[in-house]
């Protein structure tokens, strides 16, 4: 397959044309800053905070509480950008298999091992996700690395099409 003239690019101080990609932007704080708070810390704070100072709220309505937060964040990513928020949909599952271990067990040692469930349910759908087109991890990397940013979007996907540059790209 030849490469697009978009992926090849001269090497600095030569004229050979490489496949090596120009440096990206990496990873950036500010571009998924919003998502691990709303997907990450709101969800945790609004849960702990629900246990310690309301009396009587089991731990499935705290958790449902929490959820609310990166589910209003995904539904206005997709209506606004047509994009689907792959940090707060990790979340959402992880949240839901937390209250579906709950739900039933209210046992002590359940409890205690809920959050295995959810590592063991992310694993499974990450393992799974290796019969998608692309798989998993490579959206929630695209996440981290691209932000919301088009280009950098672009760019990162067309990185995917030559397994050579995805494997030692380091986007």
């Amino acid at each position: 397959m030849a490469l697009p003239q978009s992926l090849l690019f001269l090497t600095k101080g030569t004229s050979r044309m490489t496949t090596t990609p120009p440096p990206g932007r990496g990873f950036s704080l500010p571009a998924v800053l919003p998502s691990l708070l709303i997907d990450g810390l709101c969800p945790y704070l609004a849960y702990t905070l629900l246990i310690a100072y309301v009396p009587g709220i089991s731990q499935i309505m705290a958790l449902a509480i929490g959820a609310i937060f990166p589910a209003t964040y995904g539904v206005v990513g997709i209506v606004r950008r047509r994009h689907l928020d792959i940090i707060g949909a990790v979340v959402l599952i992880g949240i839901a298999v937390s209250m579906a271990a709950t739900f039933v067990g209210g046992d002590p040692k359940m409890l205690l091992i809920r959050e295995s469930f959810v590592t063991g349910a992310l694993g499974l759908v990450c393992l799974l996700s290796l019969l998608w087109p692309r798989p998993l991890m490579f959206y929630i990397g695209r996440q981290f690395s691209t932000g919301h940013d088009a280009a950098e979007i672009e760019r990162f996907n067309a990185l995917w099409r030559f397994p050579a540059l995805v494997a030692c790209s380091g986007s």
